[in-house]
């Protein structure tokens, strides 16, 4: 198998020459280095290798070139080898096209002309690494794929779980997807379709075989009441290992236990259903019928570990006024990804007021995020509005709230992409309005507007 290939892309020769000699010294020749001076060059470059079967983990590109710009240049190449990490070189802040390229191309990252040889190499390195581990990603879902198609042969009963196992995979292709755009939902999308797969047999086994399970007891129990009531007296030793057990605390507590267990069980399958709801694939990229109150109960269900109260803050109350019917036509895992950045943007905002509060300071009002779905046959709308009493948000952030990258949180904590893309899932994707209303020190609301039947 030939070696994979970087592409250096500039229309200046001393700036190829000098990437491909500052390569070569780093990656030890386990590359092959090609170059290319023009937008043109580059894509038939790109062509000619992958028409040969070459492998092109990073391509690494100037902005500023005669016959075409880095950006619209880098967008033609992902659109041939969308896998491929991208680096674009810039010798000005060109904002604009740094987001297209993020946009469109999936950039991986920007650097500033001239460059430090020790941070392109680290940045080339750390490119390469990403590259790679999202290959044995994918190499492990094709894995996957031909073990489910094998389960299908061998027993054809187990279909319907296979069906399930299949789109499971579906989720954590579109997770990984995300992963490559940097989006933060996506290891949170793949843990927990992973989870649901792993614990779904065998919940049903437990739950299937505690219904056998109370039988016998039941059968041993009147089996037992029988022998007690035809012979009274045992001899000594049953009467003394009777009292040895404690049979009659038995005889009381053994049904609880299994009670108690089915109960569990129960519990088990509600979270693993959950789950699978949240984690669900847009089959197809086709708009189905989905039940928003499950989008929103299944949200809850996997942001209930942060709604618990923490020892610097009480549990948040989460109140829902509900409609009966709220079934629109959407694409569900987006709309369940625009409830879990809002209800998860909510909780952060309380953990950041009770970080800065007082530690003797007692709160006037509990914590509460309040939930409320409204369906206007009349309009052919659905109304979701979630509002929160967090303290609420400043005039200069309310009219930048919704701006692609801008974000409030430190370094780190936050993308800036949160926000924007809530927006252009609901109003982009579903043709449908994203607005706020915050007051502060009081709290924000959120109000979605979706059409309920949307064209599929």
């Amino acid at each position: 198998m030939p070696k994979p290939v970087i592409l250096c892309i500039d229309d200046d020769h001393t700036i190829v020459d000098s990437l491909r000699i500052q390569l070569k010294k780093s990656l030890n020749q386990d590359y092959f280095i090609e170059t290319a001076e023009s937008g043109t060059e580059a894509l038939e470059v790109v062509t000619e290798l992958l028409e040969d079967q070459h492998i092109i983990p990073l391509v690494i590109c100037d902005y500023t070139m005669p016959d075409i710009t880095g950006d619209k240049l880098l967008h033609k190449i992902h659109n041939l080898s969308p896998r491929t990490r991208k680096i674009m070189l810039t010798g000005q802040a060109n904002l604009e096209g740094v987001a297209y390229a993020i946009q469109y191309a999936n950039l991986y990252r920007y650097m500033s002309k001239p460059w430090e040889t020790a941070d392109l190499i680290l940045t080339v390195q750390e490119a390469l690494n990403r590259y790679w581990q999202d290959e044995k990603l994918i190499q492990q879902n094709q894995q996957l794929t031909k073990m489910n198609q094998t389960l299908e042969k061998l027993n054809t009963e187990q279909a319907y779980l296979i069906q399930k196992l299949q789109e499971k995979e579906k989720i954590l292709t579109t997770t990984q997807v995300q992963l490559i755009q940097q989006e933060k939902m996506s290891s949170l999308g793949q843990l927990v379709a992973g989870v649901a797969h792993e614990i779904n047999n065998p919940v049903a086994s437990i739950t299937g075989n505690l219904f056998y399970i109370k039988n016998y007891c039941s059968d041993l129990l009147a089996l037992f009441k029988l022998y007690q009531n035809n012979y009274p007296q045992p001899i000594p030793e049953i009467q003394d290992y009777m009292e040895e057990i404690d049979l009659e605390y038995i005889l009381q507590d053994l049904p609880e236990l299994i009670h108690s267990m089915q109960q569990g069980a129960k519990l088990l399958e509600h979270i693993s259903s959950s789950m699978r709801i949240f984690s669900r694939s847009d089959y197809k990229q086709q708009k189905i019928k989905f039940d928003i109150n499950k989008g929103l109960e299944s949200t809850l269900s996997i942001l209930k570990n942060r709604i618990k109260g923490t020892p610097k803050r009480p549990e948040i109350i989460i109140t829902q006024n509900l409609s009966e019917k709220a079934s629109i036509t959407c694409f569900p895992s987006q709309i369940n990804q625009v409830f879990m950045n809002l209800l998860a943007n909510a909780i952060d905002a309380f953990d950041e007021r009770h970080q800065n509060r007082e530690s003797d300071a007692i709160p006037t009002t509990p914590d509460e995020i309040l939930i409320t779905t409204t369906l206007h046959p009349d309009t052919n709308q659905l109304e979701i509005r979630i509002k929160d009493n967090a303290g609420g948000m400043p005039e200069e952030v309310q009219k930048k709230a919704l701006e692609y990258l801008f974000t409030t949180k430190p370094l780190g904590k936050g993308t800036g992409i949160g926000l924007s893309i809530v927006k252009q899932i609901i109003e982009d994707n579903h043709n449908g309005h994203l607005d706020f209303v915050s007051s502060l020190g009081e709290g924000t609301e959120f109000i979605i507007t979706l059409p309920i039947h949307a064209d599929i």
